[in-house]
């Protein structure tokens, strides 16, 4: 796989999008319709640290929120994306990081909408919400291992407002 490198002036609150090489992001990247499985948000700069809800990233804190390095998060990616939330003022960008670092170690927990569920999207959802009225659009799944209604990361990424600064192309 390539290295590779985040694109300057990221900020914290940046979502950051990647599609992963396993089954399951070919399978949710189906699921949603779209280019990019699995989401996260950057939580610090110095070094760049991303929050994100996640089964396998690391063998050692499995199926739970953990904080990564821009080239843990891509690591197996075969594309990225970064985006910023224009209808988030920076001071309740601080407050999210801020308060999903408080989250790390939570168990990762895939249910549908209205289950107490915490994975990618719903957990960056959690937050937001408690500073702005953000409503994302979920998605009815009806698969064998998915039925109900879920939250894919295509609901950030064409979220009114939501500027997107930054996109890979496939090497």
């Amino acid at each position: 796989h390539k290295l590779w490198h985040p694109p300057e002036k990221v900020e914290i609150g940046d979502f950051i999008y990647r599609m992963g090489s396993d089954a399951d992001s070919e399978l949710i990247a189906h699921l949603s319709g779209f280019d990019y499985s699995h989401i996260g948000m950057v939580i610090q700069t110095q070094p760049l640290q991303i929050i994100h809800a996640t089964t396998d990233d690391d063998a050692r804190r499995a199926n739970q929120v953990i904080s990564s390095s821009f080239s843990e998060f891509t690591r197996t990616a075969k594309r990225y994306a970064i985006s910023r939330a224009s209808f988030l003022s920076q001071t309740q960008k601080k407050a999210i990081a801020q308060a999903l670092h408080q989250r790390i170690g939570e168990q990762f927990v895939l249910l549908e909408q209205g289950k107490k569920n915490l994975y990618c999207t719903t957990l960056l959802e959690d937050e937001i919400k408690k500073q702005f009225a953000f409503s994302p659009d979920y998605q009815h799944v009806d698969a064998p291992v998915f039925r109900g209604k879920y939250l894919f990361p295509k609901s950030f990424y064409q979220y009114p407002d939501m500027e997107i600064l930054f996109t890979s192309d496939e090497q």
